[in-house]
């Protein structure tokens, strides 16, 4: 048996494909033939060449293999074209080759009989039987062969590969398509900076701004070149750093080991975690991973801290006096952004080894990651209560 040719066809062409060997296997079923088989194999993201950009985009190709041959009744060949005139048939036949004079007077299909005006026909012939018939344009196909499915294959794949080498751009109809881990790392940089904003919350409140996908993805596109406003001011899009990288490969890990399913938008994530390329619509539940992460990573390490402090019948309670100076080890939980007058604030979250809360609110976001153990040195600001929870308000801190 021959090894299946594997083809690799662009997303935009792949339903073309799907729907001319459709339109091949409903002929073979009339015709009693083998039915066409297309299967992917694989997908594979290649880099085009975008004569506006100064990076290359992805755009998925599907490899695929068809089994099958094209629909045909076997045992026919052509023997003459005729055209009809108004005082008989011109019939132009292939040389040694005889037909029936009958069909010098006649024009119809005795293949599928239809009652109709017709300009040309043929005369076809079994080879076996010596059997003769007159058939029209579109039944021929029925005896000498229709498309190979193959072609189709080949032609889609070629146009694609013409247009890419040739023109160096990407043709009408073509999904652009995103690097996952690279996307989530400029997620992780956004959220940093500016926090995190669903993309619901940012069609319902205009105020709020640009949501985290879509400033992810300017970002992203933005990066490495010089951007200005209508005034000329430049400007700075969150720059990815070692930790933002970090945060995004756990953060996909974390998705792409999901177990429990059954939640559709765990579900989701999960799926698309799995995929090494991404295009625009699905933006918003990839970028959420970054986030779901690392409140999974909050709810894990407060879980552990709370059932501590149940063993040891405590709870959260203030430590130290307003203005007093201290230095401990505290376990780090989470940031949360949010805007001030003067740029992007930051508050930091951190547990002692007997779950007590300190919170520190700073400009600065502090590349700590979840869970970790650090020293830290500060001013006790404040005792406040949130959520009914009692932390202790610290300033002017200094991580060890």
């Amino acid at each position: 048996m021959n090894e299946l040719k594997i083809y690799s066809i662009p997303e935009m062409n792949y339903s073309e494909l799907e729907t001319k060997l459709a339109k091949l296997n409903k002929k073979g079923i009339k015709l009693n033939c083998e039915p066409i088989v297309l299967t992917q194999v694989g997908t594979i993201d290649l880099k085009i060449d975008v004569p506006w950009s100064i990076k290359k985009v992805l755009v998925r190709h599907n490899q695929i293999t068809i089994s099958g041959v094209a629909p045909v009744i076997a045992g026919w060949e052509l023997i003459a074209s005729c055209e009809g005139f108004e005082n008989g048939t011109l019939i132009k036949s292939i040389p040694e080759k005889e037909y029936p004079e009958k069909y010098r007077q006649m024009l119809v299909c005795e293949h599928c009989n239809s009652d109709r005006n017709r300009k040309y026909t043929f005369i076809v012939r079994n080879v076996e039987s010596g059997e003769y018939k007159m058939v029209g344009k579109s039944c021929l196909k029925d005896f000498l062969g229709h498309a190979d499915p193959n072609f189709y294959a080949r032609m889609l794949e070629y146009l694609a590969e013409f247009e890419e080498k040739e023109y160096s751009e990407i043709p009408f109809g073509y999904k652009s398509r995103i690097d996952t881990e690279n996307y989530l790392t400029f997620v992780a940089a956004c959220i940093r900076e500016n926090g995190w904003l669903s993309r619901t919350k940012a069609k319902e409140e205009e105020e709020c701004g640009i949501s985290t996908a879509d400033y992810a993805e300017i970002s992203m596109e933005n990066f490495g070149k010089i951007v200005t406003d209508y005034r000329g001011n430049i400007i700075e899009y969150p720059i990815p750093t070692d930790h933002d990288k970090e945060l995004a490969k756990k953060s996909l890990q974390w998705a792409k080991d999901i177990t429990d399913t059954k939640n559709d938008y765990l579900y989701n994530i999960n799926l698309l975690a799995h995929e090494s390329s991404i295009t625009h619509k699905e933006l918003g539940f990839v970028a959420s991973i970054v986030s779901s992460f690392t409140r999974q990573m909050e709810h894990e390490i407060l879980k552990e801290q709370k059932a501590t402090a149940q063993k040891q019948e405590l709870i959260s309670q203030y430590i130290g006096s307003i203005g007093e100076k201290i230095q401990t080890e505290l376990t780090y939980i989470n940031s949360f952004s949010f805007e001030t007058q003067w740029g992007a604030g930051h508050i930091h979250k951190f547990l002692d080894q007997n779950g007590n809360v300190f919170i520190w609110k700073s400009s600065k976001y502090i590349e700590v990651d979840q869970g970790q153990l650090v020293k830290i040195k500060g001013t006790i600001k404040d005792h406040a209560e949130y959520a009914g929870a009692k932390q202790t308000i610290l300033t002017r801190c200094k991580i060890a």
